[in-house]
């Protein structure tokens, strides 16, 4: 069948049509929150041990049209936490140390009273560290990728900045345990 001649212009001035409604609808943002960041540690009995701390998230990302976007974030604690351990011969402990980069989707939906809410799924590349405070106890770190969860509600401020209040939780993993690693936090986020 021969194409029309009208074909192969038209189909470019529908893709121009597209383009250029796009970015009416679709948005690039950053932000920069602090919070609580939590991590699941051992701690032999009698010992002192931190699993929380100040917490930092720096994120980037695309909105996509009203409901969908794509996130991109970094958060880590602001120190490190605390752990110790026993095999009933030996207690040790030392600091642990969380770093986590994060891609994932996001949904977001409004309730009847207009607050807005997001959903985000994605995978982690989360970098766990242990550092030994004790003598003949070696330090470990390991890299692994992990599933991310986040849920948050958020707020205009005005057409092109909002404040979030965001949870993201993700496993990081060193030595032979797997932790949960939490982070609640409260961002600044400016559209662009």
């Amino acid at each position: 069948m021969k194409a029309h001649r009208f074909s192969i212009p038209l189909r470019l001035a529908c893709l121009g049509i597209l383009l250029i409604s796009t970015p009416a609808l679709a948005q690039p943002y950053a932000g920069v929150g602090l919070g609580l960041a939590v991590q699941s540690v051992k701690c032999a009995a009698g010992s002192s041990c931190r699993d929380n701390d100040g917490g930092v998230k720096l994120l980037a990302g695309y909105q996509v049209d009203t409901a969908w976007s794509a996130e991109l974030a970094y958060m880590r604690p602001l120190r490190y936490f605390t752990t110790s351990d026993s095999n009933g011969a030996q207690t040790w402990g030392g600091r642990y140390d969380v770093k986590v980069i994060g891609v994932s989707a996001g949904y977001s939906f409004s309730t009847a009273n207009a607050q807005q809410w997001q959903a985000r799924l994605g995978l982690a590349q989360v970098r766990a560290s242990f550092a030994s405070t004790t003598a003949g106890v070696s330090n470990a770190s390991a890299n692994s990728v992990q599933p991310l969860i986040g849920f948050g509600t958020r707020k205009n401020l005005n057409s092109d900045l909002m404040v979030r209040l965001d949870v993201d939780v993700t496993r990081s993993k060193v030595l032979n345990s797997s932790d949960i690693f939490g982070l609640v936090s409260m961002s600044l986020q400016q559209r662009f």
